[in-house]
């Protein structure tokens, strides 16, 4: 990964351009987080959200909630022009890092069966198919299944 990719808590700040970020990738986003439910997410103590900035502007960011000992991934979203070079693999390095400090056990997620590069990183890492959610997403007209994955920490 390069150096110049910044990790960091997400804050009240971060909100905006976070909404520009998702509204002009509106077709690379199954679901668009508004700036009230990442205040509500943040407000709530069983989270973890992160952003990757590069030269002062936000490439990534990452929604993670976690119950007793199960974190689950609720977004992940990378600017397409910065992909491929870590920030998303980092996201997931941090959380897992966060979850072992909190004795939080497992990680979960959905991931869209037509989202075959991030099928690709979670295998990667070491994430295991564990289910599939029928007609879970819904993108121009047409139904695609969900892959439930988990990463035992």
């Amino acid at each position: 990964m390069e150096k110049k990719f910044k990790f960091e808590d997400l804050k009240f700040s971060h909100l905006e351009e976070i909404q520009i970020l998702q509204k002009m990738n509106i077709r690379e986003v199954n679901n668009v987080w508004t700036k009230t439910e990442i205040l509500n997410l943040q407000r709530k103590k069983d989270n973890f959200l992160r952003v990757s900035t590069y030269k002062e502007k936000i490439v990534g960011f990452s929604l993670f909630s976690y119950v007793q000992d199960v974190m689950d991934i609720l977004i992940i979203f990378v600017d397409p022009h910065f992909r491929r070079r870590g920030i998303a693999k980092r996201f997931i390095s941090d959380a897992a890092n966060f979850c072992r400090k909190k004795n939080i056990k497992k990680i979960i997620l959905e991931v869209n069966e037509f989202n075959s590069s991030a099928f690709s990183l979670y295998k990667k890492l070491n994430f295991k198919k564990i289910d599939i959610k029928k007609n879970y997403y819904s993108f121009d007209g047409k139904n695609y299944n969900a892959i439930v994955m988990e990463l035992d920490l």
